[in-house]
């Protein structure tokens, strides 16, 4: 598949298998799935990080596929705070 076979693309909302993604992710950009959300009743947020910094979103769907919702680098993580 060329999502394995080069960079992972730059462009926000490319789509491919679940499991294509997923190996990119862990083996090409060495991130680790960090948060899971539902989005609504057939899809799912997930938030993907390195100790390098480099951070991934990803929309997981019911029937398999996913898609890059937006990349990124320097991820901090504040922690819970007060309502404001």
């Amino acid at each position: 598949m060329a999502l394995l076979a080069g960079p992972l693309p730059a462009a926000d909302g490319f789509c491919a298998s679940h499991q294509a993604i997923t190996e990119a992710l862990v083996q090409r950009m060495g991130e680790a799935k960090t948060g899971i959300g539902v989005r609504d009743p057939d899809s799912l947020l997930e938030l993907w990080q390195s100790r390098r910094g480099t951070w991934t979103l990803v929309q997981r769907y019911a029937d398999g596929r996913s898609c890059i919702v937006a990349t990124g680098e320097d991820w901090v993580e504040l922690g819970p705070s007060e309502p404001a």
